[in-house]
């Protein structure tokens, strides 16, 4: 029982005065006659500034575990029926399109193989029910699979939390022909690295380097390790060559952090940022020292 119910209505104005707009509506939310009467007297309109908005709306998703907070918009919306759409918020659509363009990940079923575009949705989701139980959000098994695709290419993926931090390893493995290497790499490998790569000087040259060096092999195991500069993510690429076939196996860990971190969207680490404005460059020695295949197995 609040003492504030006690006091005159010109006091419990006079007071809440001072507090601040978000303080304001959390509180004309505690009862029916606060909501009247701030209803009637005061202002108590979601805050303006986006980061304020997201703040308020995350408070109520632990009483009401069937919504959730969209980070663009601050949109509190039922995100159960919104499967196809792979959760993503009703006002998705209306975004700038680096805002929607997120990496995705391959979730094999009986019949072949289905996309999974890891959204923003999807990430808190996962985090959320991690933390709070089934009924907030989707288990790590949502992103988890293994088997062959329509092709015959084995695929995997597996998620873990580590450390409040949601971790994303998929592993492509791939065997050809000897000189059809560059081929199953410009098709196969593009759609499994981290989009940022694709701004990176000198990366449309990367696949044919890597295919010359492979045809240029003196040994039967060659790795390539490269790094994102810009979000913490790692690839590396296996090869085994026998005399006229080549297995490459490309695996990568994406870390999508914790779910309080980058509360903004076009903070978060994972987006297509660079259609609006560049991303900023990790350091270079924070990068070079970073192993997330390491914190992924920890």
């Amino acid at each position: 029982h609040s003492p504030l119910l006690n006091l005159p209505t010109e006091l419990v104005l006079e007071i809440t005065s001072f507090l601040d707009n978000e303080s304001q509506l959390l509180l004309s939310l505690s009862c029916k006659r606060f909501r009247v009467l701030f209803g009637l007297y005061i202002n108590v309109a979601l805050p303006q500034d986006k980061l304020s908005k997201l703040r308020f709306s995350r408070l109520l998703e632990l009483d009401c575990p069937q919504y959730l907070t969209c980070r663009s918009c601050g949109l509190l919306f039922a995100w159960r029926g919104r499967k196809r759409c792979h959760y993503r918020c009703p006002c998705h659509r209306s975004r700038p399109y680096d805002e929607n363009e997120v990496m995705g990940t391959l979730a094999i079923r009986p019949r072949g193989i289905y996309i999974i575009r890891v959204t923003r949705e999807i990430i808190d989701l996962v985090l959320r029910a991690y933390e709070y139980g089934p009924a907030y959000g989707l288990p790590l098994a949502f992103l988890s699979a293994s088997g062959k695709d329509y092709d015959g290419y084995l695929r995997e993926s597996e998620a873990r939390v580590v450390d409040g931090q949601l971790i994303l390893a998929t592993r492509l493995e791939v065997e050809t022909e000897s000189g059809r290497e560059l081929a199953i790499m410009s098709t196969r490998f593009n759609s499994q690295i981290c989009l940022h790569l694709f701004e990176e000087p000198g990366w449309k040259e990367r696949w044919p380097t890597l295919a010359q060096n492979i045809m240029q092999m003196t040994g039967s195991e060659k790795v390539e390790v490269f790094k994102c500069s810009v979000c913490d993510t790692d690839h590396r690429v296996h090869i085994t060559k026998t005399e006229n076939r080549t297995k490459i196996v490309l695996n990568v860990w994406r870390n999508y952090g914790r779910r309080q971190d980058n509360m903004l969207s076009h903070k978060q680490a994972f987006f297509f940022g660079f259609r609006r404005a560049p991303l900023l460059q990790l350091d270079a020695d924070t990068v070079s020292q970073r192993d997330v295949q390491a914190l992924f197995e920890s």
